[in-house]
């Protein structure tokens, strides 16, 4: 990643840690005019990240907090001012959110996005929707561009609705991954050339020996589940989709950091 983004990206995270801060204080104050002020200021941060992460969907981030914020953020995972916003809907009835599906963006922004990034017969609108709303994978370390080439065909697989195919990639994904992890800790060997060692393509082999207890009934679960997949026994819908991507990306996330790379 360009070091200039990953700043950006760490300054817009922690930012929206401290406005967070800031919104539950206001709260405590009853200020109602900070408080809106605050979540206005959070909503344009985190659509600034989320349209940052659409042509970064692997995010090399080297700032521990800034990892977990924008995970969340990428993720959709709630944070203490999106509990607020929604308490206060329900008091007032209003519509008080700065987090809606492009995060307040009008439509000329939406038009300028779908430009940009796609032209053809698919809606604009629904593929950027797609990208803007699906996680990216944010890690403290570079990983090989073979995963993410992956973790970036699922994301447009995902915005092009094409559900199948993020099931498929995400036990991909999810292989990709460990193997690495396993070949940058000496515990795997390496691919010699073009011809890969048995060893590699063994996935229940590789997980005994990389993935710990803590976190191993979760990969066996996304990895059944994706494998039913490929076998010809399920069909995918929009949520499972976003369901089975996500968690996959959680556990390399968690297993990256576990392994301190």
């Amino acid at each position: 990643m360009i070091p200039k983004i990953e700043g950006e990206l760490i300054s817009k995270a922690l930012q929206v840690a401290e406005l967070n801060k800031s919104a539950v204080r206001s709260v405590i104050d009853n200020d109602l005019d900070k408080l809106f002020s605050f979540l206005k200021e959070i909503g344009a941060l985190k659509r600034w990240i989320k349209t940052t992460l659409i042509d970064h969907p692997v995010a090399t981030i080297h700032d521990k907090k800034a990892q977990e914020i924008l995970r969340k953020i990428s993720s959709g995972e709630e944070m203490p001012a999106d509990r607020m916003i929604k308490h206060m809907e329900e008091w007032t009835g209003q519509n008080l959110s700065y987090d809606g599906v492009f995060d307040g963006m009008d439509e000329k922004e939406i038009w300028d996005m779908g430009s940009e990034q796609f032209y053809s017969w698919f809606s604009h609108s629904e593929y950027i929707e797609g990208l803007f709303n699906i996680s990216a994978l944010i890690l403290g370390v570079s990983v090989p561009s073979q995963l993410e080439k992956y973790v970036d065909q699922a994301r447009t697989c995902y915005a092009f609705q094409q559900y199948l195919a993020v099931y498929s990639l995400s036990r991909t994904i999810l292989e990709t991954a460990i193997r690495d992890i396993g070949q940058r800790k000496g515990r795997l060997p390496r691919d010699k050339g073009n011809v890969s060692h048995l060893e590699l393509r063994d996935f229940n082999h590789m997980k005994n020996k990389i993935v710990p207890r803590f976190i191993k009934g979760e990969v066996d679960n996304i990895y059944a589940v994706t494998s039913g997949l490929i076998h010809g026994g399920k069909t995918v819908n929009k949520d499972e989709a976003k369901d089975v991507f996500k968690r996959s990306l959680d556990v390399i996330q968690k297993l990256y950091d576990h392994y301190r790379l």
